[in-house]
This record gives structure tokens, sequence and C-alpha cells, in this order.
């Protein structure tokens, strides 16, 4: 039997299906949960302190058509080029991808511009492989907030970001899900990694 510990969600507590914490995390901003094979492991991690940034969805069981993305940008001044660094884990592995722009309308976006291409190609690459729904994680409240046009987007960068998910809306389903920037989550600290080594 597993055990599902959802620590941060709709209704908290330990599931015995995947079914039963999906309801309780879908839709829930920042949740966190984790699968187990014992009960006692489950009642350790809800009952253990500062837990928050270390357990992150990636070690949860992933449906067919759903995936986790990890997204993040970068900027170096040295040059002044922008770049992106994501991963994207599904039940039948993971995908990376970065990539540098030497874009000089876009510096003054510094590393948000980065972070917007990251959740652009990340989510395309997940339509790509026929998923249905993406647990996007990012560290900037703007790729959620423009996504969703709680933001008004003000210039052609985030205007084009809007339109993207204009486009893609009736193909895949996308949760966004915000994590603290350098916190030693995992996946975090990967695709920050992957964005500052991208090249051009």
């Amino acid at each position: 039997m597993k055990y599902y510990a959802v620590k941060n969600g709709k209704v908290p507590g330990i599931y015995n299906t995947w079914d039963e914490c999906k309801d309780n995390i879908h839709g829930f901003k920042g949740a966190i949960y984790k699968k187990f094979d014992s009960e006692e492991d489950a009642i350790n991690f809800m009952e253990g302190s500062d837990l928050n940034e270390k357990y992150m969805n990636n070690s949860t069981e992933i449906g067919d058509n759903e995936a986790i993305l990890y997204v993040d940008g970068s900027f170096r001044q040295a040059d002044n080029t922008f770049s992106y660094g994501y991963v994207l884990i599904t039940k039948y592995g993971e995908f990376e991808g970065s990539q540098r722009y030497d874009i000089p309308s876009l510096i003054s976006f510094r590393n948000v511009a980065g972070e917007i291409f990251g959740a652009v190609y990340g989510i395309k690459k997940a339509i790509e492989l026929n998923i249905k729904t993406v647990y996007l994680h990012h560290d900037y409240s703007g790729i959620r907030h423009w996504a969703l046009k709680e933001w008004k987007a003000k210039n052609e960068l985030t205007q084009k970001y809007q339109v993207f998910f204009d486009t893609i809306k009736n193909n895949i389903n996308v949760e966004f899900i915000k994590v603290k920037a350098h916190s030693n989550i995992e996946m975090n600290e990967k695709v920050d990694k992957l964005a500052k080594d991208a090249k051009i």
C-alpha cells in the first residue's frame, strides 16, 4: 500500500490513493505532498518541521498525461544576455532545455525574460509529449499573473506571453506553483544552473 501525505493542500492529511491526493492539491497554490511506502514515514513527513522547502512535487507519482515543470531565468551582466532553463518531469522520464539570448530590446527585463521564455518552451515540450496537465513551478510571480491576466501586460514581451496562453488553453491545463528562489529545492537549483550555463 502507498501513502500520500498532503502537508499543504485543500485538506491536509494522509491518503491511500493518488486520485484522493490529486483532488486535494489540484489547483492549490503552493501544494506540498509526497508519496511514501510506509505510514510511519508519511506521519513523520506530516509532523516534521521546516519541510515546506525540502519536499516538492518531483518526488510524487505522476499520471500518464501529467508533468511537473520547473523553470528559471538568468541574466549575465558581462554581455547583457539572458537565458532560461527548464526541467520537465513525466512518468516516462525527464526532459531538459536551455538557451541564451542576445536581444537588446529585452535587456531591461533581465532574468524575467529568461523565466518567461523557459515557461513557454517548457510548456511547448509538454504539449509535444501530449501532456494534458502541467504543474509549473516558478519563482517569479509574474509567470502566473501575466499568464492568467491578473497583471496587465504593458509591453510586447508580456503581451506575447499572454497571447501564447490564449493559444494553448484548449490543449493543456497549466497549474502554477510558486517556489522560493535559491531555497535548495533540488529541481529548482537544477534549472537555475541550466539557465546560468546556457549557451547562445
